[in-house]
């Protein structure tokens, strides 16, 4: 009997083909030996869509000559490679087709990480409460936005650590650490005051 499992090695391109993207979010794939043009991944058969928008971080530039480029912010990164390609998904026929993406092994980091990355939001392992921030955490309504979306996970987090208060003490000033060094002094009073004074 023959597994159909998919593996990552049926996306790898034969040689000779390239990946492209439009602007839509349709992925297409040129071979170079025959310049053919295909909707279709050469190996799987399969269609696949990418998002419309670029990750967070990245611009897109055309040049005088025709030539488009992408870059990064933060790293200066410039590559004529589409960004969005990474985050490529097979197109589902029906609605109920779904390819799992992940497994029961998959943690709550992992998943959020892939699913929350392209929107520029991070999730942090090591904080035991798995800490969210953004990378526009300098812009204060954002930092505070992403709070809210922790605060669940900081309250399962108060009760597990109610039982040691050293551990809660060293988490805490850890987390407010990783705060202030993100949004500046200014704002971690303010941030202490208002939002985890209101927690408990």
């Amino acid at each position: 009997m023959q597994n159909s499992y998919e593996s990552d090695s049926e996306d790898e391109l034969p040689s000779g083909w390239k990946e492209k993207s439009t602007m839509d979010g349709n992925v297409y794939y040129v071979n170079d030996y025959t310049n053919k043009i295909q909707w279709v991944h050469p190996v799987t058969g399969k269609k696949k869509i990418i998002p419309k928008e670029l990750p967070f971080g990245w611009t897109k530039t055309t040049e005088e000559d025709g030539k488009v480029l992408y870059s990064h912010k933060e790293t200066g990164n410039l590559t004529s490679i589409d960004p969005r390609l990474a985050f490529a998904k097979e197109e589902k026929k029906h609605p109920n087709d779904f390819r799992q993406r992940f497994d029961a092994s998959s943690t709550a980091y992992q998943v959020l990480s892939k699913e929350w990355a392209s929107k520029g939001i991070h999730v942090n392992s090591l904080h035991p409460g798995n800490m969210v921030y953004t990378n526009l955490s300098k812009s204060w309504w954002l930092f505070r936005l992403a709070f809210l979306l922790v605060r669940p996970f900081t309250k399962s987090m108060e009760s597990a650590l109610a039982r040691d208060k050293d551990i809660a003490k060293s988490v805490f000033e850890i987390s407010l650490k990783m705060i202030e060094e993100r949004v500046g002094n200014e704002h971690i009073e303010k941030f202490v005051n208002k939002w985890l004074c209101s927690t408990s």
